[in-house]
């Protein structure tokens, strides 16, 4: 669960205000010792002059109190009817059930009154809640909710000058060193607020007037007393701040009062509630860092590094001994070549040593990850605060509806909507992702599609990242869950033309589809009718349907060639028809426009080129050359309209795009505003349409949504997704530069970093790639990547042969025999930007996931020396076992790519590469990798062997953590603030073996 969900009922530590605040109505003796506080809605109500109500539990006493800070007002409720105050503040076992609760006051009241019913209250409790729902019945009107989003972090609202009502809550489960994080920001100003309320922040959290820091050691005792220029308030800057530590529970609270000099009528305007080790690291205790000067102002002083311009590495802790897998040697011979691999045990995942391994390297790596826990929350929160966490995606108007997504603050999971003929009309929820999430550490969803006349819904969902989805539907007429319930799907759903019957795709043994079936809703599974089998397991199968919704195709492709099978979609019990049989390294895809077939194909064309077929005519005599292959220019695929086609092209390392008319005969190029970018086809189902969308992005410009119109070629800008706080486009630049490798191919390396960098070689650089499958590694904006480029580094994407970044050859150069031009790629491009004063070696991180995490691992392998850092994702480092044995998912279908090493040339190959095969004893750079227990598509033991491997046979003192994620795949986190943690946690690490930690 996301630890700062602002909407999920804050929980701090704290002491009750009566125990620390000098005349209050209560004596401290009154109140336990220990107090964990959820704080009332009507301490953010600001118009309701509430004066500190809040809710209370005692872990001391067991019991809960309904508490007026100010009037002493207390009725305690027994720890048995805990149910009663959680229901005040709709709490369910302590989390809140929805944002709702702090916005509407009704619905709380109901829970309350409910509960009264229910329960046998005493007269206290009766008067103490009625006396709370009378003065806090009042609703947060949104500017003010805002300007609270904003101050914790969450978002750009704006405290306007004067302004002096803001509240600062801490959260029983944020670590003492994420408070720490969030006041360093507070204090920095790095969050996104506006320079008034920044000084009033700086004001607030200093000690003025020469206050100064007196706890020393244990024990309880006042912290400060003195006064704070907080504020104008009716001419008058008075203002006092006091603080109290409570030994046992290390808690410090804070309260400055704006309208006067009395202290205990501080609680009305300003709270803040922080750690004594939170205080302490800020310089304000004594023992720290820093402490308050001769002139009353905090002497901050950095707690952490940072960084040594001139190079050099964090070591591993000498304290923290890493934990060793046990070496149990297993031979493997193939070719009469035997290896001995003393880690193969960890294959099984039932072996009694291999998850206790597993959490082993995980301890560690928080033992060892520790100090950079501050750091971590703020790259966080950094990350997090340049979201506009409650968002809408743009809609797209489908069937005479209007679909979209949204996302809700504090919301891990998007909400899946659509309005009837306008965007004006009521909202209908398809699906909640957050609702279907609940309870599981895992959740992704698959497809999600309404059938042809939008009255059922389907949708499939993956609950553990073992990528086996369920397949679910809906009647959006009464909202009732159908019982049809299929498992084990690849997540595919296509409906046929009469919207009862659809066609879904299942998985055999080693996680490859392989089968089409056909379902009837309404009916068991067990009568589904097999439609298709792919029997060859170098093949995997796709079920789609042509966007005139006329045919329905089943595509079984592998790597370097394709076959497709044709159904009419208004006559889904029709047998496949074969549309070109397979043919060895030929591949095609079929577009359907009008009474044509428009066929995608590279056959005779490295490049590709495209067909035009009379769909009534198949045969190969009535092929007719549409588009021609031309070598410099390949061709990416299309998109048809009833009157457009649409050709995506990719030349000189950037994507292009042309439109055709089909009446006139024509083409227009359509241009793009910047020199380096890259554009994807976005959501465009309806064929009839006149207008394409599209999403464009860059280095610079973020993810952008744009509508073409095919007639006019005008286009229009939907919605450019917002970055919030301060990021400026030309306080950066981005340009491409080309290094040469071994053999003197010129290879593009695309760059991004601040203006002022400086280029002597002392700047950080993130480098990456991937290069593999023809996927090419496309220029592209990333908010979280501010983090780094803010301090200082160069983010940089390393175009290596084995992508498609420059056409289909470019792949070919970089696979089979030919895969270590992929590795020399990358290491000239490191080499590269050493030599032209971008970075230098020691400052250099590179990073690859997946098979970009075979990149970075075989580059390291072959040349430890040109890195300062690896970071490998999910990384297929064991490739020479993993493509020896056919019952691993994926095996087979991958020979295309790498080769089958069962062929002696292919097992030559692999295995002079393979990164776990190429650790020789040695030193080598500091790395992070990581895995995912339930990755069906690189085992986990794949990293764990690499890193069990690493510790065996490297000597020196480089750091090496393995963080193994127990509880998702190939892709991580599912959530969208557990993924952020996760980037938090890879920049981190980077930063801090750099020694930029602060």
């Amino acid at each position: 669960m996301h630890r700062l969900r602002l909407n999920s009922g804050i929980l701090v530590l704290a002491l009750p205000l009566a125990a620390v605040l000098p005349g209050a109505a209560s004596a401290t003796e009154e109140a336990p010792a220990h107090w964990r506080v959820v704080p009332a809605l009507g301490q953010h109500f600001q118009e309701a002059g509430v004066e500190g109500s809040f809710l209370a539990y005692s872990v001391v006493s067991d019991r809960w109190s309904c508490h007026d800070g100010m009037r002493g007002r207390r009725g305690f409720i027994p720890a048995s009817t805990f149910k009663i105050a959680a229901a005040l503040i709709g709490l369910d076992s302590g989390v809140l059930t929805g944002p709702e609760h702090l916005y509407t006051w009704d619905g709380v009241e109901r829970e309350f009154k409910a509960w009264n019913r229910d329960h046998t209250l005493s007269s206290a409790i009766r008067e103490s809640a009625a006396w709370y729902f009378q003065r806090t019945a009042r609703q947060l009107g949104t500017e003010e909710m805002a300007r609270y989003v904003a101050l914790l972090g969450y978002g750009n609202g704006d405290i306007s000058a004067g302004h002096d009502r803001f509240w600062l809550e801490g959260d029983m489960r944020i670590s003492p060193e994420e408070q720490i994080g969030f006041l360093r920001r507070l204090y920095h100003g790095t969050l996104p607020i506006s320079s008034e309320a920044q000084s009033t922040v700086r004001n607030l959290i200093r000690l003025d007037e020469g206050a100064s820091a007196v706890a020393k050691g244990g024990g309880s005792g006042w912290v400060a007393r003195g006064k704070t220029g907080l504020g104008q308030q009716d001419g008058r800057w008075i203002g006092w701040l006091v603080g109290w530590v409570e030994q046992a529970g290390d808690v410090v609270f804070f309260a400055t009062n704006i309208e006067g000099d009395r202290p205990d009528a501080a609680f009305r305007k300003v709270r803040h509630v922080i750690t004594r080790k939170c205080l302490r690291d800020l310089g304000y205790l004594d023992g720290s860092a820093g402490g308050v000067d001769s002139s009353g102002e905090a002497a901050h002083q950095p707690a952490v590094s940072t960084g040594d311009r001139a190079g050099g590495r964090r070591a591993a802790p000498a304290s923290i001994q890493p934990p060793r897998a046990p070496r149990r040697p297993h031979s493997i011979t193939f070719h009469g070549d035997s290896r001995v691999d003393h880690y193969y045990w960890l294959m099984d995942r039932e072996n009694r040593d291999t998850i206790p391994y597993l959490e082993a390297e995980n301890e560690y790596k928080s033992a060892v990850m520790r100090p950079t826990r501050v750091l971590q929350d703020r790259l966080f929160h950094e990350m997090v605060g340049r979201l506009k966490e409650t968002d809408l995606s743009v809609p797209v108007f489908h069937g005479g509806y209007y679909y979209y997504g949204r996302t809700e603050r504090g919301q891990q999971y998007t909400l899946w909507c659509r309005k009837k003929g306008s965007l004006e009309a009521p909202e209908e929820v398809l699906l909640d992702e957050n609702q279907e999430a609940r309870g599981l550490e895992y959740y992704s969803l698959g497809d999600g599609v309404p059938n042809h006349d939008h009255r059922l819904y389907g949708w499939s969902e993956d609950r553990d990242g073992s990528e086996h989805y369920t397949l679910k539907f809906k009647n959006l007429e009464s909202g009732k869950v159908l019982d049809d319930i299929i498992e084990d799907t690849d997540g595919t759903i296509v409906w046929a033309s009469d919207g009862e019957t659809l066609f879904y795709v299942t998985l055999d043994a080693t996680q490859r589809p392989s089968k089409v079936w056909l379902h009837r809703l309404g009916t068991s599974r067990s009568s589904d009718v097999l439609v298709y089998e792919e029997k060859d397991r170098e093949f995997n199968l796709s079920v789609s349907r042509t966007k005139d919704r006329a045919f329905i195709v089943i595509e079984s492709y592998a790597s370097t060639s394709s076959e497709s099978r044709l159904i009419p979609a208004d006559r889904p019990t029709e047998e496949p028809r074969l549309f070109a049989r397979r043919r060895r390294n030929v591949e095609y895809s079929l577009y359907h426009q009008g009474s044509d077939f428009y066929v995608h194909t590279n056959d005779g064309a490295v490049e590709f080129k495209v067909y035009r077929v009379p769909d009534d005519a198949w045969g190969r005599r009535n092929w007719k050359v549409f588009i021609p292959h031309r070598a410099r220019v390949k061709v990416d695929g299309l998109e048809v309209f009833e009157n457009h086609i649409v050709v995506y092209e990719r030349q000189e390392g950037l994507r292009t795009m042309r439109v055709f008319d089909v009446r006139s005969g024509t083409f227009r190029d359509l241009d793009f505003p910047e020199p380096i970018y890259s554009y994807s086809g976005s959501q465009n189902p309806e064929y009839g349409s006149r207008t394409l969308r599209f999403e464009y992005t860059s280095m610079l410009t973020p993810d952008s949504v744009y509508d073409v119109d095919l007639e006019t070629g005008e286009r229009a800008l939907k919605k450019r997704k917002p970055v919030l706080g301060a990021y400026d486009p030309a306080d950066y630049e981005q340009v491409r530069e080309w290094a040469e490798s071994h053999d003197g191919t010129r290879v593009p390396i695309t760059l991004v970093y601040r203006r002022d960098l400086p280029r002597d070689g002392s700047a950080p650089c993130y480098l990456t790639g991937y290069a593999a499958y023809g996927e090419p590694y496309d220029p592209y904006f990333s908010s979280n990547r501010i983090s780094l480029l803010d301090r200082g580094f160069v983010y940089a994407i390393a175009h290596a042969r084995g992508g498609e970044d420059l056409g289909r050859q470019w792949y070919l150069d970089g696979k089979f025999e030919k895969k270590q031009n992929s590795f020399l790629d990358l290491i000239a491009c490191a080499e590269f930007l050493v030599k032209k004063g971008y970075t230098s070696t020691q400052r250099l991180a590179v990073t690859g996931g997946s098979a970009g995490g075979l990149l970075v691992g075989a580059a390291m392998a072959m040349r430890p020396d040109v890195f300062g850092l690896v970071v490998a994702d999910v990384p297929f480092v064991d490739a020479l076992t993993t493509m020896l044995d056919p019952t691993i998912p994926l095996t087979v279908q991958e020979y295309q790519e790498w080769g089958n090493p069962r062929k002696k040339k292919y097992y030559e190959a692999i295995k002079a590469y393979a990164p776990y095969d190429n650790v020789a004893p040695g030193e080598y750079p500091p790395m992070l990798i990581t895995a995912g227990l339930n990755d069906p598509r690189v085992g986990y033991w794949e990293p764990a062997k690499l890193a069990a491997r690493l510790r065996h046979r490297k000597s020196g003192d480089s750091l090496l953590v393995l963080k193994t994620n127990m509880g998702a795949g190939h892709g991580g986190a599912s959530g969208r603030y557990d993924y952020l943690k996760e980037i938090a946690f890879e920049y981190a690490f980077i930063l801090h073996v750099f020694g930029f930690d602060s």
